[in-house]
This record gives structure tokens, sequence and C-alpha cells, in this order.
């Protein structure tokens, strides 16, 4: 959520604390009642799924970052060996292949990073049996392989993810959008009335709807106090 969208969230939250310790003003109204339930069920539908995207979104961000560290563990070890018999074999195409630092190469953009180890993979084939002097083994080689294969397949799940995530967010954004409106819509015209049955009771509903920038220094009304017609969000 942005911010705006927190600060909404946040104005609902008091206009429905408010309503439910002042429920006995409105109680036996039906219309509010229901309009107050729908603002609960959206309220706790944007929270809830708001919470499984942040799971999974760190989830998956922690998955990737142990992939690539792993990856780049095996071919910094690799392309250690790489150096060591480029020096013996005075080899610079070999050297300037295996000049690269740990933070260089986790610093990469992700397809340069792609790449780059698999260009070091690709250099162990004849090599092979070099590499083992210097305490690279044929399995360090396979398993680098495999690592960079599954690395490269999962590249277009990330993609869709992504696009699903993007969606899911847009949802989101549209039914906070859409429990604004019910404020606007429906409980400021249904709270109206209370302006002369319970002044008291309708200025506290006025100060709950007050949407405070929490991130800065001012607070604005979302609802125009001389006439209460309509919200502003």
């Amino acid at each position: 959520m942005d911010r705006r969208e927190i600060n909404l969230m946040d104005m609902i939250d008091e206009v429905l604390k408010y309503l439910d310790v002042n429920v006995s003003f409105y109680g036996d109204k039906m219309p509010i009642i229901n309009v107050v339930n729908a603002v609960n069920q959206n309220i706790a539908d944007i929270k809830a799924f708001n919470q499984d995207q942040s799971v999974k979104t760190k989830a998956d961000t922690e998955i990737k970052n142990q992939s690539r560290t792993e990856i780049a563990n095996l071919a910094l070890k690799i392309a250690a060996g790489i150096s060591a018999i480029a020096a013996t074999k005075k080899d610079t195409r070999l050297k300037l292949l295996a000049n690269v630092s740990p933070s260089g190469l986790m610093d990469m953009r992700n397809s340069d990073f792609i790449i780059k180890a698999r260009s070091i993979h690709d250099a162990t084939i004849p090599l092979v049996t070099d590499l083992a002097d210097w305490g690279v083994q044929s399995t360090d080689i396979d398993k680098l392989d495999t690592l960079l294969i599954d690395y490269v397949s999962k590249s277009p799940n990330a993609r869709n993810v992504k696009v699903q995530t993007k969606q899911a967010n847009s949802d989101m954004k549209a039914k906070i959008n859409a429990t604004a409106a019910l404020l606007r819509d429906q409980l400021d015209p249904m709270m109206l009335p209370f302006k002369n049955l319970q002044p008291s009771f309708y200025t506290g509903y006025l100060n709950a709807r007050i949407i405070i920038d929490r991130t800065g220094t001012h607070a604005s009304p979302a609802v125009k106090k001389e006439e209460t017609k309509t919200a502003t969000t």
C-alpha cells in the first residue's frame, strides 16, 4: 500500500472503532448496521491479503537470494581454480574470465550474473583434470550447471509472479477505494440526521473521518462539516 492508502485505512479503522463503542446511537438502524458490517468485512479481507502478500514476497526474495548466493560461491570457487591455471599457463584469456570478485559478482544485474556464471562453467570443459589439482572437482562443475539451469528456469515464473502480484495489488487498491466509497456514498449521508438528533455523536463521527497524513504534518477532513453530504476520499 502507498502512503495515501495507508492513511485512508487508518481513517477507516478510526471510524470503525468509534462506531463500535457508540453502537447505542445507531443500533436500531439496520441500513447503518449493514454498511458497517460490509466495511468491517472489506477491511478484514484487505488486511489478510496484505499480510499474505508480505509473507509471499519475503519468502520469494529469500529463496532467490539463497540460490544466487549458492551459485556465486560455487562460481567463485571454480573461478579461483581457473585463475590458478591461467597463471600457470600464462593464459590471458582465462585470467580475464576468472577475474571476478565476490561483491562484483553479487552486484551484477540478474542477466549479467547468469551470463558470467555460465561462462565460468563453460570454461571448465577442457580444464576438468587441471582443476582437480586446484581443489575443484567435477561434482562442483556439474552442480554449478544444475544450479544455473534451475535458476534460469525460474525466471519466467518470477515474471509471472510479478504480473500476478501487480494484478493482486490492483485488486486490493480497488477494494480500498470501494470501502472508502461505502463511507462516502452511504454511511456519511446516513449519519447526517444525527447532526440534529445527536450532535455530540455526529461531531465525533466527523472527527473520526479526518484523514491524517502520518508521514506529513497536516490532517484533512474526509467530509464537509458544514453540509456533510459527500466525502472527498
